[in-house]
This record gives C-alpha cells, structure tokens and sequence, in this order.
C-alpha cells in the first residue's frame, strides 16, 4: 500500500498545476494513461492523507498528554521530597537536578512570566510546528489539500485544550498543582495556534477554489459544511482579534461578552461543518465546560442564599467587601463576585483578604470597581445582595513550611495577610518558626486597609513585620485631597521601575483599564472636587488607624526594599533540612524582583526554597 501511495503522490506531483487541492471531496477526473489519477487512485490517495493527517494529530495530542504527565510527575516527587525531607545523601543527590532547573527556570524573563514559562511555551511551539511539517507532501497537485487538512486536524486538537483550559473547576488542577488562572496562559496560547492554523485551512481552501472559479460554487452548494465552516473561522477571527492584552485590559467586561459569544458560536459552526470528523472532540470539550458552568452555578446559588455584602469606603479608592457567609477555603484564595445592583450581569475575581472570612480589599479603577467604590463612599455600611461563586485556587500549603517569606505591593497585601494571620492565630499547629513580612505602598494612609491584621501581626513574635512606603514621608502627614489616589499598578513606581504598570499581578482588582497616571487635579471640576473632599471625610471616619496610630514606628522605612537581601538574610541560618517558602503578590516589577532573588538564593546544598508568585492571568 505505501508503495502503491508513493506511486500515486509521484504521478500527482508530476501533473502539478496548481488549480486544484482536492477539497473537502471535490472531483478529479481523468486517467493514468495521461498521469492524472483515477477515480479509485483518487480515492485511496485522500483516504491515507486523511490517515496520515489524523495520526499527526493524535501523537500530538499524545504528545501534549506527555507534558501534563512530566508535570504531574514533578509536582508529585516536589511534594514527596517536602514531605520527607532530604535526609541523607541520597536525599541531596535527587534534590539537586531539581535545585538546577529550578534555579534557571524561576528567573524573569522580558515579555514572559519566567524563563520557566519561556521554555514551557517554545516547546508547545516547537509541537505545533513539527506535527504541521512532518510526513507532509509539500509537492504536486493536492499539496495544498495535504496542508490545509493537516492544519485543520491540529487545530482541532488545540480548540479542545481551549475549552479544557478554560474550565474554573480544571482536572489539570488537582493532578499538576496548578489553578485555572495559572494555566490561563496556556489557554491564551492553544487559542493563538487554534486560530493560525485555522486560518491556514481556510486560507488555502479559499485561494484554491479562487483560483479554479470555483469559490462561489461551492458556497452556494446544498451541503453547509463549507459555509459552516467559514463562519466558523469568522467567529474565531472576531474572537482572536479581541482578545488582545490592550483590549482585554480596557475592555474586559465587552471582551467577555464577545468571547463567550464567539466561543460557541465557533463550535456550533464547527459542528456542522464536518460533525464526523469534529463531532465526538468537540461534543466531549463543550460538555466538560458545559458541566464546569453547571457546577458553578450550583456551588454559586448554593452560597448566595441570602449572602450579603457590606461595603466600606478605605482611602486611595479602595472599598472594602464583607459578605455574611462563611466557607472553607485556604488562605489567600480568590472568588468571583457579582453584585446585581452594581452591575446585573458582570462577575469579577478578587482575592479573599481574610484567613477566616470572606473579606475583600478591593481597589477602584473602572467600570464594576468604580461604581462599587463610588457606592461605598456614599453609603459607607450598605449591604447589598451578592452572587459569589468559589473559593478557588491552589494555594501551598504554608503551615508545614520552616520559613515563609511574604512579599507584597499595594492591594497585593490581600495575598500575604491572609495567610500570614492564618499562622499567627495557628502558631501551635504550624513548622513555621520565623516570617519576614514586606509589604510596599505608595501612602502610609494605605495602612488602614489592613489595620486589624498589622496590629495582630506586629504583636505576634515569629513575624518580622516591614512596611516600606515609597512616598516622601514630607508628603505622608495629611492626605490632601487633590493627591493621586489610583496606585494599583504604581505603588512601586519611583522606587520600583515598574516596565508594565497595566499589570498589577494578581491582586484580584478589575483587569479592564490601568491604573489613572493623571493627577485627580487634572480631572476634577470645583463640584467635583468638593465631592472629594466629602468622601475624604467619609472615608476618615471609616477608619481607625491612622498615620500616627498604634503600629510601632520602627516598621515603617521609605523607599524601595532590597529583595536579595531580604531574602538571604531570611535563609541564613537555615539548615539543608530546612523548608523555606516565599510568596509574592503585586506589581510587575515586584514580581520580577522576588523571582529574581529567589532564583539567586537556591543552591545545591542550602535549604529547599519554593516560590509561589499569585499572579492572576486575565492580562
């Protein structure tokens, strides 16, 4: 047989003129005796291409499995290793391959997380280029046909890792350690290579039949499935073109819209289109998603019978969130909030600040965030009926940890308070013996966002806490009303150079719409600044501490933290039995900074060190 397809791919790339690529099933007349196939030729050709291109298409699904396989495997011999500790020689010597891929992968890289992430990414690249090339008839008459199906079975493949990636409630969870909004760049990624693709099988299909005179043929045959297929492209074009960080950043609560708009109607396009072929991949994706919506649903109703939140108006725009129920969830978890008489129809993700309540710390940029803020300063005390759906993350499990160094930039602290007062109030069932908490703001006045946890933890003996403010403390006595405010994404600058200001890491804050860099002077009418100097006041009378208040002096320090010291001053008399973590939440450049200093703080023979940075991955 392979022979005889040799034979018959030779003939056809002898006879190549380019004017036709075979199709979804389109005719080829003709006989040997002039070098065109046969009918029967043509038949058995299109019938191995379509072998060939859907064995390319499950080894790289295969290939995929491979991956996840290789993470499950390193996140189960990390957990192991922590578990029992690297007693003895042999202990040290498996831990050390670890150490070394561990110490090249943490680092930051320009326009990517880490150098991890970089690599994880080049490969999945690498994948998709290979199964597209590899057992390819690039020559002759149908080479066309060869290529473009070849493209529309891996895109197949990777428009299922979209849905899978896609899901709240993911299985890659549970088996890689990994939550949903730490594999969402891997959604952003197979949703690039499903649209490529894509749109190379359309594209060539399109210029063929251009070229023949057959375009508008074909279209207006009875058979759907080549114009299912072309809306289905269109869908995913609208999709791809919006999902652009500049516009999700500006626009999230449109781009949502439109991405679930899209979404499906790519998929009930795509069913049509070819529902052998396409049908049991893509019943299987949408159903698991359709049950991952379900679920949330039900968990969401479940919790929000009678669930009420209470806001509070806290300064540098910021509101603070209390609802009346309770739940079981690790500290620093996130959860999604909808509140209807805010905005009927919009949920957004926010970090739980509290380690035994469903308390949020909430910064105000646009849309959902500012109406909530402009609604706290009005009403401060107001309930208001709420939609949560949650907890969610996969938080390390801090408690049994040596070592815990916490890092945090602005309404970041939403990450690093809640589990260090989760340890303050659990000291007798934890291994934590010290932790060195850092936590930068841009105005001593953001020391009210977190007052009952900084008098808690500054009274607790195994924390050592350090707040830096990176304002001038001249500037710090009064609040002036005409001061900027917004500092979600610039709490660090000036001291901290921060090269994306629009990425706030994960502290849960609204992703749509950077921070304002305007001075609020430059904005407000006379009225409206009246206004402010109303919620100024409002906001004062919320608070009980202030700049003076009962937190110890010797905290508080101005400028910027010198991250590899901090850290190895931490790690310095630790042994190599030792377990050292350190979180980190806020800015870009803090995360940058705290992956950099780690990275430089493992070694083969020092403690175990394990980094965590919560970085929520909308932009």
């Amino acid at each position: 047989m392979a022979s005889t397809i040799r034979e018959i791919w030779a003939r056809a790339g002898a006879s190549s003129d380019g004017h036709s690529a075979g199709g979804h099933g389109g005719n080829s007349t003709g006989g040997s005796s002039n070098g065109q196939m046969t009918q029967e030729e043509l038949r058995a050709f299109r019938h191995w291409m379509s072998l060939v291109n859907g064995e390319m298409a499950k080894w790289y699904g295969l290939s995929l499995g491979a991956i996840i396989f290789l993470f499950i495997f390193f996140h189960v011999a990390r957990t192991f290793m922590h578990l029992q500790g690297r007693r003895g020689v042999m202990g040290r010597m498996a831990a050390s391959p670890f150490r070394v891929f561990r110490k090249i992968a943490l680092r930051k890289m320009p326009k990517f997380t880490s150098n991890g992430h970089f690599g994880l990414i080049a490969v999945y690249t690498g994948l998709n280029v290979f199964f597209a090339v590899y057992r390819m008839g690039w020559g002759g008459k149908y080479g066309t046909s060869f290529i473009s199906k070849r493209c529309g079975w891996l895109s197949l493949v990777n428009l299922a890792m979209v849905f899978l990636l896609a899901m709240k409630n993911n299985p890659f969870t549970f088996i890689t350690g990994y939550s949903h909004e730490r594999l969402n760049v891997l959604h952003r990624w197979a949703g690039r290579f499903c649209w490529i693709q894509g749109s190379i099988h359309v594209t060539l299909y399109i210029y063929t039949w251009t070229k023949s005179g057959s375009f508008l043929t074909r279209l207006s045959q009875e058979d759907y499935a080549y114009r299912a297929g072309l809306i289905a492209w269109i869908f995913f074009t609208v999709l791809f073109l919006s999902s652009f960080a500049f516009i999700r950043r500006r626009a999230y609560e449109w781009f949502y819209i439109v991405h679930i708009i899209c979404a499906l109607g790519a998929v009930a396009s795509l069913g049509f289109h070819e529902p052998k072929t396409y049908g049991p991949a893509l019943y299987l994706a949408s159903s698991m998603w359709i049950f991952d919506r379900l679920v949330r649903l039900f968990r969401g109703f479940h919790y929000s019978k009678g669930t009420k939140a209470t806001i509070y108006p806290l300064p540098g725009d910021c509101v603070k969130v209390v609802l009346n129920k309770t739940a079981t969830f690790q500290p620093a978890s996130h959860g999604f909030i909808n509140i209807p008489s805010i905005k009927l129809f919009q949920s957004h993700p926010f970090t739980i600040s509290s380690a035994d309540s469903l308390e949020f710390i909430i910064r105000a940029q646009r849309g959902f965030t500012r109406k909530l803020y402009d609604r706290a300063v009005l009403n401060p005390g107001e309930s208001l009926g709420c939609y949560f759906d949650g907890p969610y993350g996969n938080i390390p499990d801090y408690r049994r940890m040596n070592r815990l160094i916490l890092f945090a930039g602005g309404s970041g602290g939403s990450f690093s308070f809640a589990i260090a007062t989760d340890i303050a109030r659990n000291l007798n069932r934890c291994s934590v013996e010290s932790i060195e908490f850092v936590w930068v703001i841009r105005e001593r006045s953001h020391v009210k966002w977190f007052e009952k946890e900084l008098e808690e933890l500054q009274n607790c003996p195994i924390v050592n806490l350090r707040i830096f403010v990176t304002r001038q403390p001249s500037d710090l006595i009064n609040t002036h009303p005409e001061s900027p405010t917004n500092a979600t994404a610039e709490d660090l600058q000036g001291s901290l150079p921060v090269q994306d200001s629009t990425d706030s890491g994960l502290t849960f804050d609204e992703k749509p719409g950077g921070p304002s860099h305007a001075n609020s002077t430059d904005l407000l009418t006379i009225p409206e600044k009246a206004l402010e100097l109303v919620i100024d006041t409002k906001v004062r009378q919320v608070s009980r501490i202030g700049s003076d208040g009962s937190l110890r002096r010797d905290i508080f320090e101005y400028g910027r933290p010198e991250m590899d010291m901090i850290v190895q001053d931490a790690i310095r008399n630790a042994t190599q039995n030792d377990l050292v973590a350190v979180g980190a939440c806020g800015p870009t450049e803090l995360m940058r900074c705290a992956r950099n200093a780690t990275a430089s703080a493992i070694t083969a023979n020092g403690p175990s060190i394990s980094l965590h940075c919560e970085q929520f991955g909308w932009g």
